[in-house]
Parts: structure tokens; C-alpha cells; sequence
């Protein structure tokens, strides 16, 4: 199955999109920019509203002193929390979600929120298979654990405000 999805993720060519494209250049380039952009299509594509926010202090924090491979891992993370948001967002009328990026006390804060149907049960959701999306899923968040628990420096939080899910990811730069 893995080479199934390597397969389609590969052979998943968009469209680019002008409108996007210069919403998503206010975000450092790299992975991280890639693979919000990249995401930001799949929404679009899904008649999901964007709501794109990017603090220009995070121009001030060194992009440069992190490793590839710490790269490597926020780009993962940020891409199962926006997966996840996206297939959430799918099922419900209010197809919204939010991204945002700041720098908060000299760190790279990078929240992605989505309203929700089926509220998850908190204390199971980092559990390898759990899911609220049937067979074949629960999967992502686990690994997210796993990279977190790996990396001195990624911090997750979650919460829920109002009838919203919230994912903050803190990297310490």
C-alpha cells in the first residue's frame, strides 16, 4: 500500500494557482512553504476556504539554523495536520481552515485549525490506529507523536475552542 501512495502522490500534478501561490510566498521558502502551497491546491480543489495568516516577525527567527532533517520532520507534521483537517473539513458545511504562522518569544509557532464533526477522544488520538475516519487511517498522528518525541525541539499541542480543533506545532529556533 505504501507504493500505492508514493505512486499517487507522485502522479498528483495540479494546476498552479497565481492567487495561491503569492499567498503562500509570505512563508519562508523551503519544504514548509511547498508543502502548505501543495495543500492549499488540494483545498481549493475541495471547495475548502483558506484562511492563511503569517506574521511578519517570523522573517526575524533563522530558518537557516535548523537541520534538513528537522526540516524534513515539520514538513511532515505540518502535512498529517492539514491532511487531516482537510478530510475532517470535507464532512461538514463549514469547510474552513485556518493556518497560521507566527513568531511567538522566538519561536516558530505554526497552528492549524478546523471545525469539526465527530469530536475525537483527546486521550486516544496520538494511539497508532485510532481514527474517527473508519478502516484504514489513524495513522498520521501516531507518527507525529513519534517524530515530537524524537526532536527536542518540536513541541504539539492540541485543544478544542468553541466547535474548533486546534493543532499548534512550536518549533524552538
Amino acid at each position: 500500500k505504501v507504493v500505492e501512495y508514493i505512486n499517487e502522490i507522485i502522479s498528483d500534478k495540479r494546476e498552479d494557482n497565481e492567487t495561491l501561490l503569492y499567498q503562500a510566498k509570505r512563508i519562508p521558502s523551503g519544504g514548509l512553504q511547498g508543502i502548505i502551497y501543495q495543500k492549499m491546491l488540494v483545498m481549493e480543489e475541495n471547495n475548502i476556504k483558506i484562511d492563511l495568516n503569517i506574521d511578519k516577525n517570523i522573517k526575524k527567527l533563522k530558518f537557516s539554523s535548523l537541520s534538513g532533517k528537522l526540516n524534513y520532520d515539520i514538513c511532515r507534521i505540518v502535512g498529517v495536520f492539514l491532511d487531516n483537517a482537510i478530510e475532517e473539513t470535507k464532512k461538514i458545511h463549514k469547510q474552513e481552515i485556518m493556518v497560521s504562522i507566527y513568531n511567538e518569544n522566538e519561536n516558530l509557532i505554526i497552528e492549524i485549525c478546523n471545525y469539526f464533526k465527530e469530536l475525537p477522544e483527546m486521550d486516544k488520538i496520538d494511539i497508532k490506529g485510532y481514527t474517527t475516519k473508519g478502516s484504514g487511517h489513524g495513522y498520521g498522528l501516531a507518527l507525529v507523536k513519534e517524530i515530537i518525541e524524537k526532536n527536542a525541539g518540536l513541541y504539539n499541542e492540541r485543544s478544542i475552542i468553541n466547535n474548533i480543533f486546534v493543532q499548534k506545532l512550536q518549533i524552538k529556533m
